[in-house]
C-alpha cells in the first residue's frame, strides 16, 4: 500500500476512497482482492482497477533506497 484517500465532492462530501498499491502480477493483486477487508467487509461495493507509473519517485517522496529494496 503506497497510500488511500478519501475522495470528496464540490461541497466536501466523501463520495469513495482509493488506493496506490503495488503488486508484481496481476495474479498477486488478484490473490490480494480476495483478502481485502473492504470488499470482505462490503465497505467497497464496487471497485475499479487502473494501471499507472510512476517516474523516478524517491525524488519525490521517499528515498531511494526504500523503492531499490522492494
Amino acid at each position: 500500500l503506497w497510500y488511500g484517500s478519501a475522495l470528496i465532492d464540490e461541497s466536501g462530501e466523501m463520495i469513495g476512497s482509493m488506493y496506490v498499491v503495488s503488486f508484481p502480477t496481476r495474479k498477486a493483486l488478484d490473490k490480494y482482492l480476495q483478502q481485502e477487508p473492504y470488499i470482505l467487509g462490503n465497505v467497497w461495493k464496487s471497485i475499479e482497477i487502473m494501471k499507472c507509473t510512476t517516474r523516478d519517485p524517491w525524488q519525490f517522496n521517499r528515498p531511494k533506497e526504500f523503492f531499490v529494496n522492494e
